[in-house]
Parts: C-alpha cells; sequence; structure tokens
C-alpha cells in the first residue's frame, strides 16, 4: 500500500472533503463510499485535540472578559482555528 493522505481512504485512495473530515471524529465508524472499507479516527489522537481546545478556551476565558469584544472574537477565531486543526489532524483508519 502506499502513503495516503490523512483525508484518504487507506484502502483505494478516495479523498473526503473537510467538511467531511471535520465529522469523522464524532462518529465511531464509517464506511467509504467507493470500496466499502469500514474507516475511522484514531481516538487517542482526537480526544487529544479536544483536550488542547478545552484548555485553550480556559485560558482565552481567564485572560479575556467575555463581556468585551476583543473576548467574543477571540473565541470565534479560536473556534475557526480549532476547526481546520481538527480536520488536518485526523487521519483515517482501516477498523477491524
Amino acid at each position: 500500500m502506499t502513503d495516503t493522505a490523512n483525508n484518504q481512504c487507506p484502502n483505494c485512495g478516495h479523498a473526503f472533503s473537510d467538511r467531511e473530515m471535520l465529522f469523522w471524529g464524532l462518529s465511531k465508524t464509517s464506511h467509504c463510499p467507493d470500496c466499502g472499507t469500514q474507516l475511522g479516527v484514531n481516538r487517542d489522537r482526537i480526544l487529544l485535540l479536544w483536550i488542547g481546545g478545552v484548555v485553550a478556551v480556559m485560558l482565552i476565558k481567564v485572560n479575556l472578559s467575555l463581556e468585551t469584544v476583543q473576548g467574543w472574537v477571540a473565541i470565534a477565531i479560536f473556534a475557526l482555528l480549532f476547526c481546520l486543526v481538527a480536520v488536518r489532524v485526523q487521519k483515517l483508519e482501516v477498523k477491524k
């Protein structure tokens, strides 16, 4: 097998969109639409990502007041960046 990108099926190479990859962590497993292989993501990697996100939100809350526009802008920018990182960090794996 060849090395595939994080958003590709390891079996056939079907590429999933960023939107599909964002929600892979929310489901336990799914099937590849091309080859039918049961796919999932590494739970440890996703758990580490969510723990990092919660810690970052807590740090933003401690350092910025959410009663100001700057606090809400910081949270919005963080949410956007969190989604982008989540899409790139996840790697599809064949589930047995």
